[in-house]
């Protein structure tokens, strides 16, 4: 596959940090520098734009006063469990008839919620999911129990047809933010609750909302969720995230590297119940005990990586002459096929399935690079991708599955398979300095989708090839400035070409390696241009 780096704007003849930063404002259309780096109030929607919120919010105030009893249902990753505990902390400055409940395994909507679990209950609050079982919804609310959501994934058309007597407060539904996720759904109304009592509860509660976008890739070309990402990475409060991160900063990095993986380790291992109750709790010894199953569970999911990436890579082998690859695994994996996807996706650059046999379907992750939309194109065939462009849940049945490879690969037969990554800037290595990287830091504090963080270019002819961790991460050292240049999770150190060109995209940074402060540059992609 061809792969294509570039830059921008070329820097490399600039003068000091003044002159790089102001072409990477111009470039990335930022007139007004305090405006992006501070948002403000005014950047909230109005909550009457927000269908349904003021209804909701006003049977939680009743059901309040009433002493009624909630059960909150989490849904399991990092939006649905900062969402629902969101929920669950402002309820409790009201009542302690607050109940929570969280499903085995990735399971998505009620499907996973036992109706006996709601005995005594008077209302259900279902954060960040939504289903078309219409008929269960039925049944919750033929036991008198009110029925409250606030989600943003889009309304299913069999429950508006429905008209069920619920609550629902979707961003999805019209609202000028639909990329306000589930946390953030949560927090405005519980936002909307505290103006509708004059309270203040909700403003304790932004950390988790920022972590809820963040992690779920809540678009941050939103203004709104640009500015309730700068209060929550500005008013950090919650102690289970501050245990993650560590003596790290609390930005965006933190969140997708430090807080995210923590919950997706514990739910792949079908300990769902940690996840839920990792930011609910204030004890700083059951906190303790949740990050340290957390890290467990991590060190135990790239354990079966490694145990089964031998397996995978023979069937690799066997398939070289194919544009789309497929990786079969057992039952004991499923949860890991998104994860496993992303290595093999590494190694062999190519669209690819990683699967089981799941009943009458295969079912598991889709990943895919050197194109544009793999998605829309499984979705053009008898098989379903449910999810992003180039990662994304996958979906056949069983009996159609060979049809669906045969379909693909015609459709992949003429496809010239190319990676373009493009910097924002190409600079010198001698150009990186402390200052600039604050000053790119700062930019960076809030990024992720739809505002990428700020990456450079830098090459380098003379370098000497290393690693650290025993070889499980790639470390170039620029011979002339000592600049560094870390590809993580990349073992490729003892075949690295010791003599050519390096191109390296990615972030700037600064970190001591024991005693000695480095200056780096953690590379997105990089290319060799050998000089043999």
């Amino acid at each position: 596959m061809q792969k294509i780096l570039m830059a921008k704007i070329d820097g490399r003849e600039m003068e000091d940090n003044l002159e790089i930063i102001d072409a990477i404002l111009e470039e990335r259309g930022i007139e007004d520098l305090d405006e992006f780096l501070h948002p403000t109030e005014d950047d909230l929607i109005p909550f009457e734009k927000l269908k349904g919120a003021e209804e909701a919010a006003q049977v939680i105030i009743d059901a309040i006063d009433n002493n009624e009893t909630f059960i909150i249902y989490y849904d399991n990753d990092l939006d649905g469990t900062t969402s629902g505990s969101i929920a669950y902390r402002y309820l409790k400055n009201y009542t302690d008839n607050v109940y929570t409940y969280i499903a085995e395994g990735k399971q998505h909507g009620l499907d996973g919620l036992p109706l006996n679990v709601l005995d005594g209950v008077d209302v259900l609050w279902i954060v960040d999911s939504i289903n078309n079982n219409v008929k269960l919804y039925q049944d919750i609310l033929n036991q008198n129990i009110k029925i409250i959501i606030t989600d943003h994934h889009k309304v299913p058309q069999s429950l508006i047809d429905s008209r069920l007597d619920i609550h629902l407060v979707s961003s999805a539904n019209d609202y000028p933010n639909p990329d306000l996720t589930g946390a953030g759904v949560t927090w405005r109304l519980c936002n909307v609750i505290d103006y509708l009592t004059l309270n203040d509860y909700s403003e304790k509660l932004y950390d988790l909302c920022c972590a809820g976008i963040i992690g779920d890739m809540g678009s941050l070309e939103s203004k709104e969720n640009r500015y309730l990402c700068h209060k929550g990475l500005g008013n950090l409060k919650n102690p289970a995230i501050k245990k993650l991160i560590g003596s790290y900063f609390f930005d965006s990095q933190s969140v997708q590297f430090s807080v995210a993986p923590a919950v997706n380790s514990l739910v792949r291992l079908n300990n769902n119940e940690a996840a839920m109750r990792m930011f609910m709790t204030d004890d700083e010894d059951e906190i303790d005990e949740l990050v340290k199953e957390a890290k467990n569970s991590k060190e135990k999911q790239n354990s079966m990586i490694d145990d089964i990436i031998g397996d995978l890579l023979k069937q690799g082998e066997s398939q070289l002459d194919k544009k789309c690859k497929v990786f079969w695994i057992t039952e004991e994996y499923k949860n890991l096929s998104g994860l496993l996807g992303n290595r093999l996706l590494s190694i062999y650059s190519t669209p690819l399935l990683v699967v089981h046999k799941n009943g009458n379907f295969i079912t598991g992750s889709m990943r895919a690079c050197g194109l544009k939309d793999f998605a829309t194109m499984i979705n053009k065939t008898c098989a379903i991708a449910s999810g992003h462009e180039l990662a994304s849940g996958f979906e056949c049945e069983e009996n159609k599955f060979d049809e669906f490879l045969i379909t693909i690969e015609d459709m992949l037969k003429d496809v010239e398979f190319k990676t373009e990554l493009e910097a924002d800037i190409q600079i010198n290595p001698e150009q990186i300095n402390e200052s600039l990287i604050r000053q790119l830091n700062a930019l960076n504090r809030i990024s992720g989708s739809g505002w990428e963080p700020i990456t450079v270019m830098v090459t380098t002819n003379d370098y000497t090839v290393g690693c650290m961790s025993k070889g499980k991460h790639l470390k170039i050292t620029d011979n002339n400035s000592g600049v560094i240049f870390v590809k993580w999770n990349d073992g490729s150190y003892l075949g690295f070409p010791k003599n050519g060109e390096l191109i390296g995209i990615g972030t700037v940074s600064s970190a001591y390696y024991g005693r000695t402060k480095y200056l780096q540059v953690i590379m997105n992609d990089y290319l060799i241009n050998s000089t043999k």
